[in-house]
C-alpha cells in the first residue's frame, strides 16, 4: 500500500470518527445538563484532531497534483502538521483541568503531551531535513499518534455514560 492509499484510508477514518463523535455527543449533551471541562476537551480533541487529520491526509495529495517532488511534498506536509500539532498540544494543555485529575491521569496526560510535542518537533525537523530525510515516515507516525488519541477519547466519550449507569445501578 503506497502513501496515497494510506492517506485516503486515514482521511476516511478521521471523518467517520468526527461524525460519530458528533452524533454521540449531541445525544449525550442533550440528556445531560452538566458539561465538565474534561468532556468538552475530549470532544474538542476528537473533532479538531480528526478533521485536522482529514485535511493533513488530503494536503499531500493536493501538493502531488501540483507536480511537487516527493521530497517537497513531505517537507511542506511535515512543516504544517508539526506546527498544527504544537498548536493543538498547547490548546489542550491550557484548557485541560489537570489540577482536578488523579496523579495517574496527570502522569498519563503529561506523557502524552511530551510525546505529542516530540512528534511535532520531529516533523519540523523532517521539514528542515535534520535527522530525517523529508520523507513520509515521521509524517505517518504523528498521524498514527493522533489517531490513537482520537480513538482513546472516542472510547471515553462512548463508554463513560455506560459505566456511570452501571455504577448508579
Amino acid at each position: 500500500m503506497d502513501a496515497i492509499d494510506q492517506l485516503f484510508t486515514l482521511a476516511e477514518i478521521s471523518i467517520a470518527l468526527a461524525g460519530f463523535a458528533g452524533i454521540i455527543a449531541s445525544f449525550q449533551f442533550r440528556q445531560d445538563s452538566h458539561f465538565s471541562r474534561g468532556k468538552i476537551i475530549s470532544l474538542a480533541i476528537i473533532v479538531y484532531v480528526s478533521l485536522g487529520g482529514a485535511f493533513f491526509a488530503a494536503f499531500p495529495i493536493l501538493l502531488f497534483n501540483f507536480g511537487l517532488s516527493e521530497e517537497d511534498v513531505w517537507k511542506w506536509s511535515s512543516l504544517l502538521i508539526g506546527i498544527n500539532q504544537l498548536l493543538i498540544t498547547i490548546f489542550v494543555w491550557k484548557n485541560s483541568p489537570i489540577a482536578e485529575w488523579t496523579s495517574i491521569n496527570r502522569f498519563l496526560f503529561i506523557t502524552l503531551f511530551a510525546l505529542s510535542s516530540f512528534l511535532a518537533i520531529c516533523n519540523l525537523m523532517n521539514a528542515a531535513g535534520i535527522l530525517f530525510d523529508k520523507s513520509f515516515g515521521i509524517f505517518f507516525a504523528i498521524y498514527m499518534f493522533n489517531l490513537g488519541i482520537v480513538c482513546l477519547n472516542f472510547a471515553k466519550l462512548l463508554m463513560t455514560p455506560l459505566w456511570r449507569t452501571l455504577k448508579d445501578n
